[in-house]
C-alpha cells in the first residue's frame, strides 16, 4: 500500500521526452495529420487538422488544472520546466 500511495504523488516523467514536450502523444498525432493533410494536399484532412488542434487544446487545458490540483507545487515546477507542445532546441 505505501508504494501505491507514493506513485500517486510523484509526477511520472522520462528525462529524456520531458525536455522536449510534455504531451508527446498528442504532438505525434498532429505531427501524422499534418504530415497527411500536406501529402494529400486535401482541405477535408486540413480542417480535421485543424479542429484536432482545438480539441486537444482544449482537452489538455483540462488534464492540466486537474494534474495542478492533484500534484500541486511539483506540477507547476515541472511545467514551468516542460514545454506544452514542443521545443525546438535541446540545448
Amino acid at each position: 500500500m505505501g508504494s501505491q500511495a507514493q506513485a500517486r504523488t510523484r509526477i511520472p516523467a522520462d528525462a529524456r521526452s520531458d525536455r522536449v514536450t510534455r504531451n508527446p502523444m498528442y504532438v505525434g498525432e498532429l505531427a501524422i495529420w499534418s504530415g497527411w493533410a500536406i501529402l494529400l494536399g486535401s482541405p477535408p484532412v486540413a480542417g480535421t487538422l485543424l479542429v484536432l488542434v482545438a480539441v486537444m487544446r482544449l482537452e489538455v487545458e483540462f488534464e492540466e488544472r486537474s494534474l495542478a490540483q492533484h500534484y500541486g507545487e511539483q506540477w507547476r515546477a515541472y511545467a514551468a520546466r516542460t514545454p506544452r507542445w514542443l521545443r525546438l532546441t535541446l540545448g
